[in-house]
């Protein structure tokens, strides 16, 4: 197998892996599928960019000269190398967490000391504690301990905060998280960490619950500093 039917043979596996999931009908071309995909979190910018080339390259190879039934322009043998491991990207997509690997999650409540929750923080390099009862209450974050001690010290020049549930107060909509089962894709978890959407806010976490509810307890927390492994496992 040349070069070009390389090429032209994983283009096609990502076509139809597209096609097949993301397509309502025959009639859609290759650049609508992408962007369709990519709608559906499923694709990440670089990676549709990069479709958006091949489907170029695939055109202009197909059309060009052929001899013997074999086209006579071929691609680099990086490029076919890109666009194979490009293909196992999209059609055996990883999930987040076989990409950052499990972690038992660090949970507070609100009567958690400020104290034990700052070792947490520290100790384990995070940067966002979520904060349950019988479900969900909200997200300590490192901003909002920022905050706490901006305005308890303007206040009188004493930290007069004790527990957790002392800082609700200083909640913001900034200390969000997004919740998720643990099949998310890398490619939506990093779409997520990226995207602001119509709310203009990004999540500091995503938080995964067996059924993605924030009425359960979480199984992992991804935090924000992850996002660069969740990156680099989908470069290709």
């Amino acid at each position: 197998m040349n070069r070009a039917t390389a090429f032209i043979a994983a283009f096609n596996d990502i076509e139809q892996y597209l096609r097949r999931n993301y397509g309502s009908r025959n009639a859609e071309g290759f650049r609508t599928l992408v962007r369709i995909a990519m709608r559906e979190q499923a694709l990440p910018q670089p990676q549709a960019d990069a479709l958006f080339a091949f489907a170029d390259l695939r055109n202009a190879i197909s059309h060009g000269t052929y001899h013997e039934g074999r086209p006579i322009a071929e691609p680099f043998e990086h490029t076919v190398t890109e666009i194979e491991a490009l293909r196992d990207l999209i059609t055996q997509p990883p999930t987040a967490l076989a990409v950052l690997g499990e972690r038992s999650p660090d949970v507070v409540t609100l009567a958690t000391t400020i104290h034990d929750a700052l070792k947490l923080l520290h100790g384990e390099s995070l940067s966002v504690l979520p904060v349950y009862a019988k479900s969900f209450i909200f997200l300590l974050t490192t901003d909002m301990i920022v905050r706490w001690v901006a305005e308890d010290l303007e206040d009188d020049g004493r930290l007069d905060a004790h527990s957790v549930g002392d800082l609700a107060p200083y909640v913001s909509p900034a200390d969000m998280a997004y919740f998720s089962r643990a099949d998310i894709s890398a490619a939506t978890a990093i779409h997520h960490f990226t995207d602001p959407g119509h709310s203009g806010l990004l999540p500091r976490a995503i938080i995964i619950t067996p059924k993605g509810s924030p009425k359960q307890y979480p199984l992992r927390v991804i935090d924000r500093s992850e996002l660069p492994k969740l990156v680099q496992a989908l470069d290709f």
